[in-house]
């Protein structure tokens, strides 16, 4: 229903409106439910992020990349390719303040200090439900991966293997 869309959208937005829907979305009750805000922060244009759907999934990985840190992010998306139920996000994590990410007080401080990370992330999601009660969950996701740790996901999970293109 949307992968031909997502996948080959080439219309591009200033990142700072998708920044300001998301913030709108979910900036207050993201402080209620944990103790680090999620604030999607984008500085650079990238992929049309337009959907009710894909700011669904955008809001879902930044919630998973800000529990897995404990820190708030924003994320610049790169590519959110999409294919029946199937949806696979690649994009670079920023500061919570638009800044470069450090990850030095993060569980993966010491992978990080050992040139092990990257400001990365990669998250495959799946829909379950019918159109109107459609509910996206993560299935895995990889954090500063410094290699394709996708790869195998296709197999893995019998997701469509044309979602993982991140060119």
């Amino acid at each position: 229903m949307y992968g031909e869309e997502v996948r080959d959208a080439n219309v591009w937005i200033p990142r700072f409106i998708v920044a300001v829907s998301l913030s709108l979305a979910i900036g207050t009750a993201a402080c209620d439910r944990h103790e680090h805000a999620t604030k999607p922060i984008s500085t650079s244009p990238a992929q049309d992020i337009s959907s009710p759907v894909e700011h669904r999934i955008v809001e879902l990985a930044i919630s998973d990349i800000s529990t897995q840190l404990g820190i708030p992010v924003g994320l610049n998306v790169r590519r959110l390719n999409a294919s029946g139920t199937w949806a696979f996000l690649y994009g670079q994590i920023v500061a919570g303040d638009a800044g470069k990410l450090d990850y030095s007080a993060t569980p993966f401080a010491d992978a990080a200090a050992n040139g092990l990370k990257t400001d990365t992330y990669a998250g495959l999601f799946q829909a379950s439900g019918g159109d109107a009660n459609q509910r996206w969950t993560r299935v895995d996701s990889a954090i500063g991966p410094t290699a394709l740790a996708w790869s195998d996901w296709a197999v893995r999970y019998a997701a469509p293997a044309e979602i993982f293109d991140t060119r």
